[in-house]
């Protein structure tokens, strides 16, 4: 014990090492939720030049979706995301790697931030462990695309810890990196921002570069979006359409959620869902409200008097000032509960509490903390687990928010995508499409009344009603579906769904194939003359889907094959050359670009297209086929240049 009594590498090194062995099982997890569409399938991250293109646009606008009207602007996040993916070539254990050494390096520092702040060797060590096996921490650490949050909680503790040592340029700087990757930061801002003006005058000398730093920030997100002086911080994100008073109530509720969450991690409850029906007109609302407001004021008065009081004014501050975002529930996103956002605010209450413990006599310390810690790992262990595969994620997620859209949305397309893998008119595929409808039809009768659900949730739900339609064959439903989904707004209805024209593009393609099938068999033109207008009309539906999500590249294939159909090869080349570039993987992409390279006469292009895929899918089921094919082209080449027939 003696090495412990002071300050030494030992301190920061048993956090580090207490978080590795917790999450150490996230290095074997796959991609889940918005990994896919946000690392898997982002192209952009490919590039280097979004190392500095993140300064120039909203942080979403990257995939090209409907979350591009979210306010977060977060270019470190950006660049970070694209080194690990030019780093491990888009591999998940790399993304998952990070988010663990990061973990680990904020637990030592939350150590070391407790010895900057005169706490005890002892309690500054269980400070750092209480922090690496909170159980609130299962979801950030786990989840890649939660990096950000880890990240931005680093750069915030430097940030402390410059404060500490009245480094104030320093503070300012890695300040400015926190405030570039996760909003969450600005309640360190803040913080700071209050300590300067409350302290001494001499000490407000650090109240420049903090106001500089905020200018900055303020004026690159004015850039990003386009001019507009609001900065995206007006940008309404959760439009639940609650009472001014009601809205208030569910701010206060939700800091008292969290408090409680970092008291008891338990249970893991994903995608919760916000109650609409829950106000003003019931007791338990305002006694959890007036309790919430209470705790906030109290805090407050607290922190005011002992500011200068730093082992408990410092830990007291970043637990709430780094909750004060969440009070602003217009701009949450879908669900305004989520694990990660007490990232950061569990610095503070693991600063917090340490103390405490070690205050008890020894009889009570040993077998409290013990058990506290024993729990916390417990809670992070299975909460971790959840979130390793797809699959176990929605369907924990179903059973434990019932109420929510989401989960049920990703297990269908999750099916769907199991499904599409399998040949046409397997007894296994028809299983799963039918699976994967039930699933969308329970998705459906959510009540949007009683639980917050968005305009965009049941755009995917009704998308994925045709969906399980299309890949069950049975096309005529499938196609009342989309044109349905594509009707007037007025009357429910999505025209601007992407997704919903791609769907019946490839409805009407597959019609036109049948039936230029039938017309070369029965040598009829007024069959071909029909399959032609399917394939003219699923044209108009694909060319739209493409121009509402440039990144749809399903729509995009889609594209190239029905103008290959129309025998318009030149002008369907680069629709399928885009979409294999952007999933070279994808059996489909390679087969029907090779085709259309046969067909223009570049044999060279189309065994290095099919060449190329299989090097990536090496045990793809149609392999002797591919390789038959890229043998066959191989010989014509060889004919061509020995000039024989």
């Amino acid at each position: 014990m003696k090495p412990l009594d002071s300050p030494s590498r030992l301190v920061r090194a048993l956090p580090a090492l207490a978080a590795i062995l917790v999450f150490v099982q996230v290095l074997g997890a796959e991609f889940v939720y918005d990994d896919l569409v946000l690392l898997r399938d982002n192209p952009f991250l490919r590039n280097w030049s979004a190392l500095w293109q993140g300064f120039d646009q909203p942080f979403w606008r990257m995939v090209g979706d409907d979350r591009i009207h979210s306010g977060f602007f977060r270019p470190l996040a950006t660049a970070s995301f694209t080194l690990l993916w030019k780093v491990g070539g888009g591999a998940p254990w790399v993304f998952h790697g990070a988010s663990l050494l990061l973990h680990a390096l904020a637990s030592s520092m939350v150590a070391g931030l407790g010895l900057a702040l005169g706490f005890r060797t002892r309690v500054a060590i269980f400070a750092g462990v209480l922090f690496a096996v909170h159980g609130a921490h299962a979801e950030p650490v786990a989840w890649a695309s939660s990096l950000p949050d880890l990240l931005a909680t680093v750069f915030c503790l430097a940030s402390l810890l410059s404060w500490l040592r009245e480094r104030s340029w320093m503070t300012a700087a890695w300040l400015l990196a926190a405030l570039l990757t996760k909003e969450s930061s600005i309640g360190i801002l803040l913080l700071l921002v209050a300590h300067s003006l409350f302290q001494s005058i001499d000490r407000r000398k650090n109240l420049a570069p903090l106001l500089l730093v905020a200018a900055v920030v303020w004026l690159l997100r004015v850039r990003a979006w386009g001019g507009d002086w609001t900065a995206g911080f007006g940008i309404e994100t959760t439009r639940s359409f609650l009472e001014p008073l009601q809205q208030a109530g569910l701010s206060l509720h939700l800091i008292l959620q969290y408090l409680g969450f970092l008291a008891f991690p338990w249970p893991h409850v994903p995608f919760q869902p916000l109650r609409l029906d829950f106000g003003p007109g019931e007791f338990a609302w305002w006694t959890g409200a007036l309790l919430s407001l209470g705790i906030l004021i109290g805090a407050a008065l607290l922190w005011l008097k002992k500011r200068e009081q730093r082992t408990l004014a410092v830990p007291l501050g970043v637990l709430f000032a780094c909750l004060i975002p969440v009070l602003n529930t217009s701009s949450l996103g879908q669900f305004p509960f989520e694990e990660r956002f007490l990232y950061l605010p569990s610095v503070g209450f693991a600063l917090l509490v340490s103390p405490v413990f070690f205050r008890l006599p020894s009889s009570l310390r040993f077998p409290l903390s013990g058990a506290a810690l024993l729990l916390l790992t417990l809670s992070s262990v299975t909460g971790a687990g959840k979130w390793k595969k797809e699959e176990t994620l929605y369907s924990w997620a179903i059973e434990a928010s019932p109420n929510t859209m989401t989960p049920r949305l990703e297990y269908g397309r999750l099916l769907l995508d199991r499904a599409q893998g399998m040949p046409e008119g397997n007894p296994e595929r028809l299983e799963i499409a039918e699976r994967a409808l039930r699933v969308y039809e329970a998705s459906l009768e959510i009540d949007p009344d009683k639980w917050f659900v968005t305009a965009l949730d049941r755009e995917r739900g009704n998308v994925g009603l045709g969906n399980s339609l299309l890949v069950g064959g049975d096309l005529q439903t499938a196609e009342l579906v989309y044109r349905k989904i594509l009707q007037d707004p007025d009357g429910g209805g999505y025209p601007f769904s992407a997704e919903a024209h791609q769907g019946l593009g490839v409805v009407l393609a597959a019609r036109g194939e049948a039936l230029g099938k039938r017309a070369r068999k029965e040598n009829d033109p007024s069959l071909q003359t029909r399959a032609e207008a399917h394939w003219e009309e699923a044209l108009v539906h694909y060319s739209r889907a493409v121009d509402l999500q440039p990144l749809l590249q399903g729509a995009r294939y889609g594209l190239g094959g029905t103008l290959a159909f129309l025998r318009r090869y030149e002008e369907a080349l680069p629709h399928l050359d885009h979409a294999f570039e952007a999933d070279p993987a994808n059996f489909e992409f390679a087969r029907g670009l090779a085709e259309v390279q046969v067909e223009l006469g570049k044999l060279h292009s189309a065994a290095r297209t099919l060449e190329s895929h299989l090097s990536l899918v090496p045990s793809t089921p149609y392999r002797a086929h591919l390789e038959s094919t890229v043998a066959d082209i191989r010989r014509r080449m060889r004919s061509i240049q020995e000039g024989s027939p």
